[in-house]
């Protein structure tokens, strides 16, 4: 099997994007996943809803015993602690 490879020069990229998904059949998963996030660049995610839930239920497993990583405090002991001597 012989594979040859060129490069192709478009004036139009997205006539050549629309003719290599839409005709080829080929999946640009990048392209796609761009065009999803792109509406949501704006919203912001309020972060305090996330550490109460996650501390009730880091609460909630130590209370019944299981013993548990509480990675973000080793990541400030290991990382930011020596910074401050």
């Amino acid at each position: 099997m012989k594979i040859i490879v060129t490069s192709v020069f478009v004036d139009d990229q997205e006539k050549a994007l629309q003719f290599y998904t839409r005709i080829l059949g080929f999946v640009n998963a990048p392209a796609l996943m761009q065009r999803l996030v792109a509406p949501l660049q704006r919203n912001s995610v309020h972060v305090r809803d996330y550490e109460e839930k996650r501390d009730l239920f880091y609460n909630a497993l130590t209370s019944f015993g299981y013993q548990v990583v509480n990675l973000f405090e080793n990541i400030l002991k290991a990382f930011l602690c020596p910074l401050r001597n």
